[in-house]
Parts: C-alpha cells; sequence; structure tokens
C-alpha cells in the first residue's frame, strides 16, 4: 500500500489538470532583458530590480478523507485561524473570485511585522470527493518595507497553488508558492508548519493518528 501510495503522489505531483508546478519555473537573470516579470503563469521569469526568484513546492498524505481536511483548510478563503493568523480584514464571501484576507507577520528581514493581503485568482472544488484547487496572489503591490538595518527594500509578489484530492483511503494535499523577495522568506518552514498543524487536528478530531505519509518539501 505505501509504495501504491507514494508511486500515485509522484504522478499527481508532477501532473495535475491546468498548471504546471513552479519547481520548473527558472530565473535566468543573463537573460533578464528578454524574460516577462514573474507572475501568476509558471515561467522562466524576471523578478523586479532588488528581488530574487525562488520557489518551494510541499505534497503529503494524510490517513482522512478530503472533506476532513478541507473542513480545516477550506471553510472560507478569509479563515486562517487553523494556523494561528489572526485575520485583520476580508472582503467577499466563501471563496469568490476575488475575495482578500489581511494578516500580519513577524519577519526577521524586516523592522516591524508587515502586513499581507493576498486575493483569491480561481478555486475549483471537486464535489465527487470533496477535494478543491485553488490560486492566490499577494495583493498588496509594491510593498516596502524596512530592514533592521534602516535600508529599504521591496517584495515583488508571490503567487500560490494549492490542490487537495481523494487518493484511496488518503487525501494527497499540495501546496507550491512561487516569489519575488528581497531578502529570504522561509517559506519552506511555513510550508511544514502548515501541514504539521493540519495533522495535528486531524488527530485532536480523531479522523486520523498524527502522520503525514511521503511528506516532501522541494524548492
Amino acid at each position: 500500500m505505501f509504495f501504491s501510495l507514494v508511486a500515485s503522489l509522484s504522478t499527481l505531483a508532477l501532473v495535475s489538470p491546468g498548471h504546471s508546478y513552479p519547481s520548473n519555473a527558472k530565473h535566468h537573470p543573463s537573460a533578464s532583458s528578454a524574460l516577462p516579470a514573474c507572475g501568476p503563469v509558471v515561467q522562466s521569469c524576471q523578478c523586479p530590480e532588488g528581488n530574487f526568484y525562488s520557489s518551494v513546492t510541499t505534497y503529503g498524505f494524510y490517513a482522512a478523507s478530503a472533506k476532513d481536511v478541507a473542513s480545516i483548510t477550506a471553510s472560507s478563503f478569509s479563515d486562517l485561524s487553523y494556523i494561528g493568523l489572526n485575520v485583520t480584514n476580508t472582503t467577499g464571501q466563501g471563496f469568490e473570485i476575488g475575495s482578500s484576507r489581511t494578516f500580519s507577520l513577524d519577519w526577521d528581514a524586516a523592522s516591524e511585522p508587515i502586513s499581507v493581503k493576498e486575493v483569491l485568482t480561481t478555486y475549483n472544488n471537486y464535489p465527487e470527493n470533496g477535494g478543491f484547487n485553488m490560486t492566490w496572489e499577494m495583493g498588496n503591490l509594491p510593498f516596502y518595507y524596512t530592514r533592521p538595518s534602516g535600508e529599504e527594500a521591496t517584495v515583488g509578489g508571490f503567487w500560490s497553488y494549492e490542490e487537495l484530492r481523494q487518493v484511496g483511503d488518503y487525501s494527497f494535499f499540495l501546496w507550491s508558492t512561487w516569489s519575488c523577495f528581497g531578502d529570504v522568506f522561509d517559506f519552506n518552514g511555513f510550508h511544514e508548519l502548515v501541514f504539521h498543524r493540519i495533522a495535528q487536528i486531524l488527530k485532536e478530531q480523531g479522523k486520523s493518528d498524527g502522520s503525514i505519509v511521503g511528506l516532501t518539501t522541494t524548492g
């Protein structure tokens, strides 16, 4: 069973309808003049001056139904309480395209907490098994922040893709983020924190043993 799940994971991680994963994207500074600006389309691209490109993809299996996972991660685009983020402003309802959520984050590259606005750009559910896919992006651009040294810096944006599918008795969850930042932001650690928080909640609810099969982070 384990090996068949891993094989399914590999297939789903590499091939998904209508989406190419950001692990395939590359940033070529030497050819910057010929490249389009980075954005929601995953392709070779050029970040704004003073920014560098990065991408991360995290995926794994939960021993729970997709409906159970979605009840935690996708009750509403505005709800991030399950990961401990306090959303201070929202627009839209449920998963209406264009809905937004705003929250503050501590970031060691900035002299004070940064305010982040995320805007939902696509949402598709899988009614046959409770799964979904969606994309969102940073909405408060251009974004400026001050480093602890007092130097001014910018964020060129970030874009995310998330997918949840039922695979046999397991649910497969994937989250990809690609970005242009002026300083390093630990998307790898943030992704894994979210994945482990979902596993913890599923265990607390008695819906799984709290494990994540094949948890993988690339980028």
